[in-house]
């Protein structure tokens, strides 16, 4: 079942409601045998736990929770831009010194 949901009907929608028109359940069939890595597990329930806790938080503070989802993955994309923005910084500079080295070896 794939609907398109418009803003309005998303605001209106339930989180619940949204979780099965976009959960895709997986055929596990095949994996009784798989097991999980404790520690990577357990480093996954921290991180998931970390996040739960800001949208837990914001709800208690009477946010909706498709709108404290919202908030998390606005913090967490801006924190990514802000990562990026960084790597973009350091390459300009490297590149700078390396066009100055250059002008400065022609002009020598």
């Amino acid at each position: 079942m794939s609907e398109e949901l418009n803003k309005e009907e998303l605001q209106d929608t339930e989180l619940s409601d949204i979780e099965s028109i976009y959960f895709i359940p997986m055929n596990t069939d095949n994996l009784s045998e798989i097991k999980y890595d404790k520690k990577e597990f357990q480093k996954g329930v921290n991180i998931m736990s970390f996040d739960c806790g800001k949208i837990t938080a914001l709800i208690n503070c009477g946010v909706s929770a498709q709108d404290a989802v919202s908030w998390i993955l606005n913090e967490q994309t801006l924190e990514y831009n802000r990562e990026q923005q960084i790597l973009v910084n350091e390459n300009n500079v490297t590149l700078a010194k390396i066009q100055s080295a250059k002008a400065e070896s022609v002009t020598l």
